[in-house]
């Protein structure tokens, strides 16, 4: 079966078998066969091992910025309150509050992480990431966020384009 093409050639995706990645109801045999989409008698050597893994849909797993590495909203998230985990794995706090934490590639909200510039305890920064967890982007916020609330860095992991927060409340940059 053809699949000498690069991935992503959406040109191929009819004849070869690594333009795209399959969806449900797909047919096998329309790939072509040999080594272009037209087919050919080219001869390669025969597939003898195979790996394979399946995520289930909405499970956290690896993969590319910014999809990869991202925590599905689940029970726990919603049980809390909740409404956009950003990727990240949600902890309840004894006090009412809760922690957002993914170690591979960060929070991120709509493709983009956050400034990590003005992100400690009680910035407007964090207190605002915080509301957009908590009620969603457009929400209705019906609590105020305190003081406490707080962002950390990810160290040593590779730099992303992010929101900007770097702004200070004195308003100097």
């Amino acid at each position: 079966w053809y699949g000498n093409c690069r991935k992503g050639d959406s040109r191929k995706a009819s004849c070869c078998s690594n333009a795209e990645l399959l969806k449900s109801g797909f047919d096998w045999t329309k790939f072509a066969k040999g080594n272009s989409c037209g087919g050919d008698a080219d001869k390669d050597m025969v597939l003898g091992d195979l790996e394979c893994e399946f995520a289930p849909a909405g499970s956290y797993a690896a993969g590319a910025w910014p999809k990869g590495w991202c925590y599905p909203l689940d029970s726990v998230c919603k049980g809390l309150g909740v409404k956009d985990n950003m990727c990240g794995e949600c902890k309840a706090f004894g006090s009412g509050g809760f922690e957002l934490r993914e170690n591979a590639m960060g929070i991120r909200f709509a493709g983009a992480s956050f400034d990590d510039n003005q992100i400690g305890k009680g910035s407007y920064q964090a207190m605002n990431i915080c509301i957009l967890a908590k009620y969603g982007n457009g929400g209705t916020i019906t609590d105020e966020p305190t003081s406490d609330c707080k962002g950390t860095s990810l160290w040593g992991k590779a730099n992303q384009v992010h929101w900007y927060g770097n702004c200070r409340e004195d308003g100097k940059e």
